[in-house]
């Protein structure tokens, strides 16, 4: 069906997380009429599943050098997120909540040659300059009330904790009027019969066709340059465009929640080379505590085929993390999600930001983790033409034609289905 109006913008962002959002903003900033289309909600996908850990290599300097060029690109993102979140830097996230102002690492019980190898290691880390901050060993008068009986050693890392929510809410907020929901392909391709379509000629991207709703026209917009922030998202989007998506990787993983009355808890159990688990909090809306729970616990459970085993793999996990802790009383969860990545050649965890150009005048990103948002949209302006002057005004013309604003997602933890762990 041929498109019934035309509209004309600068810069089109596919991808409402945090690094479509962040994009948007930066391109706004440097002059660009951009807008941003997304197919879902805000957030929904790898956004929302986050644990707001603004890493700057912490958890890294108890891994292995092998990570070294993971803690090079991500060392100063949390004192450039802080003066974000003070509201000293645009975009202004000041109405973003600090769930805590520190993360921990500690070593569990038991694991007294990790100990040795991973303390010895720190040192050397810091004084390479590729940690942002020393971690600090804690006096056990200053241990989280869970490691009490659990850990050997804590540490204390200066890496803020941020409710993921209020971030994309921050960033989103001042720009709802260039932030619009269309039908398109989801992101396992569903929702075809109002695909968007990309329109090309040799290496140029000239515009792409989306709708507002599924029953109505396709609008077509053209635009300067295009930016894919899907995150999973975009295998489906660069097919629109006749690109082989084998260019980005997936790695799936199976989360776990529990919830009951729980002492808040931020940080990561390391040993044996591994982020073991690593813990965030959330409050649920009747005052009991979630505790999310990734690392390599979520590895290690893509397979599950139920909650049974999902819960014995949980309680063994814990066992060796947090020797002594209980699980009676509490309620238990899990959810899958897959993460989207740049491909590497051996499959591996890339690192650090990625811009690859699929054309011209589009670029496919990823920022492989949510704490590198920031540098990531950096390098997208930096990409990007100059702004057309005067501007276009794309954001009005896409609401007169009916795109409505999308929601904020839900956190996975407000829309599971729980069970007794007893």
């Amino acid at each position: 069906m041929a498109p019934e109006h035309r509209i004309r913008a600068d810069v089109v962002v596919f991808g409402g997380g945090i690094a479509g959002l962040w994009a948007l903003a930066q391109a706004v900033a440097a002059g660009h009429d951009a807008i941003l289309l997304e197919n879902q909600s805000l957030g929904y996908g790898q956004s929302r599943q986050a644990q707001g850990i603004i890493h700057g290599g912490g958890k890294y300097a108890l891994r292995g050098v092998g990570d070294v060029a993971a803690m090079r690109a991500i060392r100063d993102m949390p004192a450039r997120w802080r003066s974000h979140l003070s509201g000293e830097a645009e975009p202004d996230l000041s109405a973003a909540t600090t769930l805590s102002s520190v993360c921990h690492l500690w070593l569990p019980r038991g694991s007294w040659r990790a100990r040795l190898e991973s303390w010895g290691m720190v040192p050397v880390l810091t004084s390479a300059n590729v940690l942002a901050s020393r971690p600090r060993k804690l006096a056990r008068s200053e241990w989280p009330s869970p490691l009490d009986t659990s850990a050997v050693a804590v540490m204390q890392m200066d890496e803020p904790v941020l409710d993921t929510r209020s971030v994309l809410s921050a960033l989103a907020t001042p720009l709802l009027n260039r932030v619009f929901a269309y039908q398109g392909p989801g992101e396992d391709d569903t929702q075809s019969d109002a695909a968007v379509q990309f329109m090309r000629r040799d290496d140029i991207w000239n515009e792409v066709h989306v709708r507002p709703a599924a029953d109505e026209r396709p609008v077509a917009i053209e635009a300067g340059a295009f930016v894919l922030a899907a995150g999973r998202g975009n295998a489906a989007l660069l097919s629109r465009a006749d690109v082989d998506p084998s260019i980005m990787q997936t790695r799936p993983l199976r989360m776990v929640m529990l919830r009951g009355n729980l002492p808040k808890m931020y940080g990561h159990c390391v040993f044996g080379g591994k982020t073991r688990i690593t813990i965030t909090s959330a409050t649920m809306s009747d005052g009991s505590t979630c505790w999310q729970l990734g690392g390599e616990i979520a590895e290690a459970g893509v397979d599950d085929e139920s909650m049974k085993q999902t819960l014995r793999r949980t309680k063994s996990e814990l066992a060796r993390c947090l020797p002594g802790f209980s699980l009676s009383g509490l309620r238990i969860a899990s959810y899958r999600a897959v993460r989207a990545e740049a491909k590497d050649p051996q499959n591996r965890r890339p690192s650090g930001v990625h811009l690859e150009r699929v054309g011209a005048n589009a670029w496919v990103v990823w920022p492989t983790k949510w704490a590198l948002a920031p540098l990531l949209a950096e390098e997208i302006v930096a990409q990007l033409p100059a702004p057309a002057v005067p501007a276009v005004g794309a954001d009005r013309a896409m609401a007169q034609f009916g795109f409505p604003v999308p929601e904020l997602a839900p956190f996975p933890w407000e829309e599971a289905r729980w069970i007794d762990v007893d």
